[in-house]
């Protein structure tokens, strides 16, 4: 089985990857899963049991099996589906070592998805615990089973929550068009930059000799971002946005601004004396 990156375009057309989870890995967090399925049925087993003894009841007895096999079969069913619905594609086994269910497409696993991928699940079992999905997963191009396939999910690694603290402690790149100390527009407002936006201004500085299409990618980028941060037309004439070179400029503005931002630097004595100075005037 051949290891498999799952590419994902982004709408400013900027590529991204995430690598997509092995045998391995899928068949830990599924035995994590269903290691917590067994305790939770063996609980309800004890239950049962205990209940049952207490009773002299034929019928009550009856009613008490009936309700402890649909328990059963209800825990069976939807544990995957439960979780996967409320967690955004994890069960506590993939959240334990990082995994997810997307789309084939890289989007979040729509309801439908999570649906067929977990009917498809009886299946895969056939003909003993996972008999069918093990051999599908060991041999399928993407580690996928048959519950995946016909719902176009795959399961990927995820990557470290993003948040700014990460960006600025891991985001090296180099001013091509800038100096550090160069003035900057007043009407740059990055506070309207989501965290997604900040990541693919970051990605773009870091990787851009790498773009073919990197003068494209530079207008497309900057566009979305001037929609962002709410530039109207006169301002990114100003800025020249249409024009490669300073759609890369104002990028690199941007990202002087969250640096800036991140690491602000302190009044210099001869500014602060002359503040001073103004106000006792």
């Amino acid at each position: 089985m051949a290891d498999y990156n799952l590419r994902i375009d982004t709408p400013e057309n900027l590529e991204l990857e995430a690598e997509v989870a092995g045998f391995g890995s899928r068949s830990v967090a599924a035995l994590v899963d269903y290691g917590l399925l067994g305790l939770l049925m063996t609980l309800f087993t004890c239950g049962f049991i205990r209940l049952a003894a207490e009773s002299y009841d034929e019928t009550q007895v009856g009613v008490l099996l009936a309700v402890f096999t649909l328990i059963l079969f209800a825990l069976f069913t939807f544990y995957h589906l439960t979780f996967e619905f409320l967690w955004n594609g994890q069960t506590p086994g993939k959240r334990l070592f990082g995994l997810r269910v997307v789309m084939q497409d890289g989007l979040p696993a729509t309801t439908t998805a999570l649906l067929i991928r977990n009917f498809i699940r009886l299946f895969d079992f056939l003909p003993f615990f996972y008999g069918v999905g093990l051999i599908t997963l060991f041999w399928a191009r993407k580690t996928q089973r048959l519950g995946d396939m016909a719902a176009r999910t795959v399961v990927i690694y995820e990557r470290p929550q993003l948040t700014l603290q990460a960006l600025q402690n891991t985001t090296r790149f180099q001013y091509l068009l800038l100096m550090p100390g160069d003035a900057l527009p007043p009407y740059l407002n990055i506070h309207r930059l989501s965290t997604a936006d900040r990541a693919r201004l970051t990605e773009y500085l870091q990787r851009r000799a790498l773009f073919v299409e990197r003068q494209h990618l530079a207008v497309m980028l900057a566009a979305h971002l001037a929609t962002q941060i709410e530039l109207s037309e006169a301002q990114r004439e100003e800025l020249g946005l249409q024009r490669p070179r300073h759609a890369e400029r104002f990028i690199e503005m941007l990202a002087l601004l969250l640096e800036r931002q991140a690491n602000p630097q302190p009044e210099s004595p001869t500014s602060a004396s002359g503040l001073s100075a103004a106000s006792s005037g």
